[in-house]
């Protein structure tokens, strides 16, 4: 019986130091019961914080993806427009005018279609030219938000006239700011760099 009492003490004395280690349960308790409103509201806190974080990067997230979009769509339209904008042919450049107007916002359309009847149309017509350009490539140079995309463009052009028994090729590097209106891309402007 001796062994059984000397192991029931090793077992209280082992008890009683963990429980030392431990906080009471108690005083726990009545610590939580007198600060019950203050709990509530750092817990409230916490609970707040977490959802404006969440909220925050959510929006952050939606953001970037309107911004990527609009990179990628700005791209893509500039491409277009400046091949559209930078080809000529000498028997439709007249007829092409409303074609080009349609890619072009409504400030940069005046300076453009004057340009183009006052100096472009008639050197075509005069030496009878046709040039086809397209994009080689293109980068992003700055994107702001999603409605204006500056974009750097390599352009090459191919051009034909009685005058050159062979095609010439050029290229040029522009500048192109586009832009998003009513959910369209057009060319605010027009640049060589």
């Amino acid at each position: 019986m001796t062994a059984t009492k000397t192991s029931a003490a090793v077992a209280n004395r082992r008890a009683a130091r963990w429980a030392s280690y431990l906080p009471a349960w108690g005083r726990i308790e009545s610590w939580v019961v007198e600060h019950r409103r203050r709990v509530t509201i750092g817990l409230a806190a916490v609970v707040l914080a977490c959802g404006l974080v969440a909220v925050v990067a959510a929006l952050l997230a939606e953001s970037e993806h309107r911004l990527s979009t609009a990179r990628a769509e700005a791209v893509v339209a500039g491409q277009r427009a400046v091949g559209t904008l930078l080809s000529y042919d000498y028997r439709t450049v007249s007829e092409d005018v409303p074609e080009r107007r349609a890619l072009l916002t409504d400030e940069f359309a005046g300076p453009y279609v004057d340009q183009l009847k006052s100096s472009t149309a008639p050197l075509l017509t005069r030496e009878r030219v046709a040039t086809l350009a397209y994009a080689k490539t293109t980068g992003i140079m700055k994107a702001d938000d999603d409605h204006h995309v500056t974009l750097l463009m390599f352009v090459d052009q191919i051009s034909k006239s009685p005058a050159k028994s062979e095609p010439t090729f050029t290229g040029h590097r522009i500048r192109v700011e586009m832009v998003n209106s009513d959910g369209r891309w057009l060319v605010g402007q027009l640049a060589p760099i």
